[in-house]
């Protein structure tokens, strides 16, 4: 795991300096440098209301490279003000660039880092090379998904899952066929949504034949109108229909429940019509 290499430099980072740390602010994920953030920094440390500045660097042993995991936008300022300014250096190294991505998940000191930003950092360096090409949006709605999951038997909505960075992507990582049977989705947007995504992934681990079979023809629509495929396309491709079954905006566990209802029918051949989202009294189970 990541660990301090050294104590925290206190000092007077000089624009000189700052140019120096700034020129290896490339690690993966990074968001992009706003100038104009810098300039209110700088503007700050001209009136004197800019407090001593943070920056971090991490050494990833493996590669014997180094990253600025935290500070750009103050290099940039420091730059911009034109003199020293205060500052507190941390130095870390890591093992590999998965721990340095773990150092770079616990910076967020003035604009939180979005969880795009974060599986982005992680996309490259999944263990798993097949995941480095699937889309950001798929990961992160992925990732989404399988902490809802769990086991895929007993899904739980509006966690609160925002308290842990990496855990998302750690799902990712720890689940990649269930991802990768997602992906091949990916340009069919009426089902890259978070519900209908756990919904897929819930039926693939139950029958990875079927699920195959029927996430096709949702996707297709190469079927009969009365067929529980169809359904399910009509009703993701119908917002309007979607919204009247589950009596407001298409909520994530609305979906899912609709897609698994008629998942099950399909299964077990039941003569259903409509589903009724809204009169359910518990989760629909998963059918094998």
């Amino acid at each position: 795991m990541y660990k301090e290499s050294r104590q925290p430099v206190f000092k007077p980072l000089t624009p000189q300096e700052a140019d120096i740390f700034l020129a290896i602010n490339d690690f993966p994920g990074q968001r992009k440098l706003n100038p104009m953030k810098a300039k209110l920094y700088a503007d700050n440390m001209e009136n004197g209301t800019h407090r001593r500045i943070e920056l971090a660097v991490v050494r990833v042993n493996d590669t014997d490279k180094e990253f600025l995991v935290n500070g750009q936008h103050n290099c940039r300022a420091v730059g911009m003000y034109g003199k020293p300014y205060p500052a507190v250096i941390s130095y870390y190294s890591a093992n590999n660039m998965e721990e340095a991505w773990r150092l770079f998940a616990t910076f967020d000191v003035h604009a939180t880092r979005t969880e795009g930003q974060f599986m982005h950092a992680r996309r490259g360096i999944f263990k798993d090379a097949r995941l480095h090409a699937v889309p950001l949006r798929v990961l992160t709605l992925c990732g989404t998904a399988l902490v809802i999951l769990g086991d895929g038997e007993s899904p739980v909505f509006f966690l609160n899952h925002g308290k842990c960075r990496t855990i998302k992507a750690d799902a990712v990582e720890a689940h990649p066929d269930d991802v990768l049977f997602v992906a091949q989705y990916a340009e069919q947007q009426h089902m890259i949504r978070i519900g209908v995504i756990a919904a897929m992934i819930a039926t693939l681990r139950k029958n990875r034949e079927a699920a195959k079979t029927f996430w096709d023809y949702v996707a297709s629509g190469d079927t009969v109108h009365t067929h529980p495929c169809r359904k399910v396309r009509d009703g993701l491709l119908d917002t309007r229909y979607l919204h009247s079954v589950t009596g407001g905006s298409v909520a994530q566990q609305s979906a899912y429940d609709f897609c698994i209802t008629w998942w099950n029918a399909w299964r077990t051949g039941a003569n259903r019509k409509i589903v009724k989202v809204r009169a359910m009294m518990s989760r629909p189970g998963v059918a094998p």
